[in-house]
């Protein structure tokens, strides 16, 4: 493979995480430059940036694989993110959002946490956790940016574009995208194709969060004309309360106009029972005082002074000093108390403002409202904004006189303050209430100002006309009338849309990653099943025994290349014939009676075991055949596969064996028959001469000469021993010829036998021998009594010279009964275990013990017969134990 088409390899984690902390800790330098000489809209709070700053050491921290470090770093992030998270949820504190925004909170948590997570060696379940946690961060980061950006973001509550700053955005945008390829890495490997796949979930991540926003952003404008509309509606109403306040007081004015109608001239003490009678203190709080001011020529200035002050009031004077023409100085006022007793005299006509509205009453002859004034009336002397009513007062009119001569003019005179207390004590405390005469856009200050909390941007106003003058009524939402007519849909909307934005991220992520784990599976599944079709043409093409395929008509699908060898046909030759031409001519109905038999769901005869049968060559010979036939569906459809084995080969064989068998039994039995005659034939001759040599024994022994002697009892002693070793010989050839069908018998039955044919010996060496509970067995019950008899008798000769102790014993295991013959003689050496079985092997001398060392080799051969083993486990001075097994017959189970 050329160079050119070898993938670029992907950036290594410690380069992934350096540059992820590098970009990181600019956004920090951005937002240090930001909070010291940017536009304060711009910049991100300190705590954010000390967050992110963490952040990026706890990335520098991971590259150096420093895990305690990390969690050092990241444990101060989460806490601040839960802690403000929680006082946002809770509302407590309002001064938290200017610590930490909420948004940028849950951004620096997710953040955190996921940094957290790549602690040590994570499981796959944990990676996954911090992939979406960081998708959280990376997603709350793109969204304040381009939010901020856009202008996608309304300007209260947790959609505030001061909820993450441009700063804080991208620091959890390079964050978050550093710790999402970083778990992806983690999780996949070096795999680039399983990190492809994060591809289109970032994609899927994107389109959902842009909708997200948009839904939000539609909600949120629908929540703040809501909150709009109630702003505007309590606003409208407070309006509504000032006008019929005012109304009232007009309406109330007039009564004064009838009092003066009514009466060619009004007295004090008329006028002072008059407002008595309507309690104006508790019916109308707020009027500092109910006034009368008659119109004075300035040339009648003296004299009404001086009747005035001998009528009522002495040493009354007319103030300030004017040079007007018209003087309109205050001559009834109540409540008649207090300080209202120091604007008796005074000129309404002296103050600009005063003036306009009392001649604008009688320029129109209705009721005129004065701009703001200072009105005075308290004890301590001191004034406070507020405004008059006036209304021209005509004595005696009547509806024929329509000029009828004004007096002079009513008037109530207001502490804005107090007269506006009732109504916002009735409407909400929680708005910011500002009151301007005219129509707000001088530079005066409002006359009046009301409410808690400090003024929002959300605004509304109102003009109120009435007395030939505007006011304006300003309402402003306050944080309290924000959290009272707040709406959790477009919360929910964004917390829901975020949820399913990183959901679909997820699932996303998941499925692109199984789909490609999928492909990966399938390409090596696919390479596997290549590799093991290969590896079963190679298996069927090189097994020596032909294999042929066939569907359920018998038609051949699948021949092997042994096929050829054993039949003569090629394989293209076999391919979609019947199996029949692989047949003699006599098979072929039965095969094709079968077949339909099976297929119609009858019993299998042949299918599942090898059977032998003769095949048909192409030349048309016969050959013997080991056939086995399986059979298999696939599709709902039957198929057969018949492995064949030429057995021509082993039939020659097995007729060789045969015939070799039959020749071995043929000989054995000669040698039987020869063992038996000779040693029969033998015993009269050797008794003849034993019997000779025994009696030149007793006759010559002392006659002749010591070595006579001796020459004697060495001839008497060999015939003796010969004599013995053809009885033995005899007794071994019988053991296979001459042998009882064997048959059920009681062990301890054939043990009582054996002791009885050695009680003399048993006595004499006063053996203790003991045995425990013995099984029936099926043996021949003269060969076992011998056996255990050749046992016992072995124990007694190499006993030494301790007292002999014998013990037999039996015991199931398996299928077969294990008996142990032990005793405390003088031991075999170990190495000699084997030979001791071998006829004619002794490994004693005849001076030491006496025998011809057939006893164990007739031992060895019994058991063999019953078909079980004999051995000997033993030491020299420690006592030998003899094991022999006899096998279960199914009536002894």
């Amino acid at each position: 493979m050329s160079e050119s088409a070898t993938p670029a390899p992907a950036p290594e984690p410690g380069r992934l995480l350096a540059a992820g902390a590098a970009a990181t800790g600019a956004c920090v330098l951005v937002g240090v430059a930001l909070n010291r000489f940017g536009p304060a809209a711009w910049a991100p709070s300190w705590t954010a940036l000390g967050a992110l700053l963490l952040l990026a050491a706890g990335l520098l921290a991971e590259r150096a694989r420093r895990p305690r470090l990390v969690a050092v770093l990241c444990a101060p992030v989460a806490i601040l993110g839960v802690f403000m998270l929680a006082a946002a949820l809770a509302g407590t504190d309002a001064r938290a959002h200017v610590l930490l925004p909420n948004n940028s909170a849950a951004g620096l948590l997710a953040a955190a946490v996921s940094l957290a997570c790549g602690i040590g060696k994570p499981r796959s379940a944990v990676l996954l956790i911090a992939s979406v946690l960081a998708a959280l961060a990376l997603a709350l980061g793109a969204f304040g940016v381009f939010g901020r950006l856009a202008g996608i973001t309304p300007g209260v509550g947790w959609g505030s574009v001061d909820s993450v700053s441009f700063v804080t955005g991208a620091g959890l945008i390079a964050c978050g995208a550093t710790l999402l390829i970083a778990r992806a890495r983690s999780r996949d490997g070096d795999d680039v194709a399983l990190r492809a796949s994060l591809l289109p979930a970032l994609f899927v991540l994107a389109v959902a969060l842009g909708a997200t926003a948009m839904a939000w952003r539609v909600s949120a404008d629908a929540a703040t004309r809501a909150q709009r509309q109630r702003l505007e509606r309590e606003v409208d109403q407070l309006a509504v309360a000032i006008e019929a306040r005012l109304r009232g007081h007009l309406d109330l004015l007039r009564g004064a106009q009838g009092l003066f109608a009514a009466s060619d001239r009004v007295e004090p003490d008329e006028w002072r029972r008059y407002w008595d009678r309507i309690d104006v203190p508790a019916q109308f709080p707020g009027i500092a005082g109910v006034g009368f001011a008659p119109r004075i020529a300035a040339r009648s200035r003296s004299d009404f002074e001086g009747a005035l002050a001998a009528r009522l009031r002495p040493g009354f004077r007319i103030w300030p000093e004017s040079d007007r023409e018209a003087l309109y100085p205050v001559s009834f006022l109540e409540p008649g108390q207090g300080a209202n007793l120091k604007l008796v005299g005074f000129d309404l006509g002296s103050d600009p403002a005063r003036r306009a509205a009392l001649e604008r009453a009688i320029a129109l002859d209705d009721v005129a409202l004065s701009g703001t004034l200072s009105v005075g009336g308290r004890v301590d002397g001191s004034s406070v904004p507020g405004f008059a009513l006036y209304v021209p007062l005509h004595p005696g009119r009547r509806d024929d006189d329509p000029d009828g001569g004004m007096v002079g003019v009513a008037y109530f005179e207001f502490r804005v303050g107090e007269w506006m207390q009732p109504i916002v004590a009735e409407a909400r405390r929680d708005l910011q209430i500002r009151l301007h005469d005219g129509d707000g856009t001088g530079e005066a200050p409002p006359f009046y100002t009301g409410g808690n909390g400090a003024a929002l941007p959300l605004r509304h106003e109102r003009t109120i006309a009435l007395g030939g003058r505007n006011w304006l009524l300003s309402g402003s939402a306050t944080p309290a009338f924000m959290a009272a007519n707040a709406s959790l849909v477009p919360l929910s909307i964004l917390l829901v849309g975020l949820f399913c934005s990183l959901l679909l991220f997820a699932i996303t992520w998941l499925l692109a990653d199984l789909r490609t784990r999928a492909e990966r599976l399938a390409a090596r599944r696919t390479r596997e099943l290549e590799r093991s079709r290969q590896a079963f043409q190679a298996l069927t093409d090189t097994a020596s025994d032909a294999i042929i395929a066939a569907d359920a008509d018998g038609n051949i699908r699948y021949v092997n290349r042994a096929v050829e060898g054993c039949f003569g046909y090629t394989s293209d030759e076999l391919l979609r014939q019947p199996l029949t031409v692989l047949m003699p001519e006599r098979y072929r109905d039965a095969h094709l009676n079968g077949l339909a038999r099976f297929l119609a769901g009858g019993e299998p005869r042949v299918i599942g075991r090898a059977v032998e049968v003769a095949g048909l060559h192409r030349d048309g010979s016969e050959f013997p055949l080991e056939i086995s036939i399986g059979h298999w569906r696939s599709d709902g459809e039957h198929h057969f596969t018949a492995i064949l084995r030429d057995i021509t080969r082993r039939r020659e064989i097995e007729e060789a064996l045969l015939s070799q068998r039959k020749e071995l039994e043929r000989s054995n039995g000669d040698l039987e028959q020869f063992a038996y005659v000779a040693s029969h034939d033998l015993q009269e001759p050797l008794r003849m001469v034993a019997s000779y040599v025994q009696l030149l024994s007793r006759r010559y022994k002392g006659r002749l000469d010591a070595d006579a002697d001796d020459f004697i009892g060495f001839a008497v002693d060999g015939a003796l021993r010969m004599q013995r070793l053809i009885d033995d010989l005899l007794a071994y050839s019988r053991i296979g010829s001459r042998g009882e069908k064997q048959r059920n018998v009681a062990a301890v039955d054939c043990l009582q036998a054996a002791l009885r044919n050695l009680a003399a010996r048993i006595e004499e060496t006063r053996a203790d021998i003991r045995f425990g509970e013995l099984p029936i067995v099926h043996v021949d019950p003269a060969q076992f009594t011998q056996l255990l008899q050749n046992l016992i008798a072995n124990a007694l000769k190499f006993n030494g010279d301790a007292r002999p102790e014998i013990h037999i014993d039996a015991e199931r295991e398996g299928e077969c009964w294990h008996f142990r013959v032990r005793d405390n003689g003088i031991g075999i050496d170990p190495q000699y275990a084997e030979r001791i079985f071998v006829i004619f092997q002794r490994l004693h001398t005849r001076q030491h013990y006496q025998g011809t060392g057939i006893g164990l080799a007739i031992c060895k051969k019994i058991v063999e017969r019953a078909g079980g083993r004999i051995w000997v486990e033993s030491r020299l001075g420690q006592g030998a134990t003899f094991h022999f097994t006899v096998p279960v017959m199914e009536q002894d189970s």
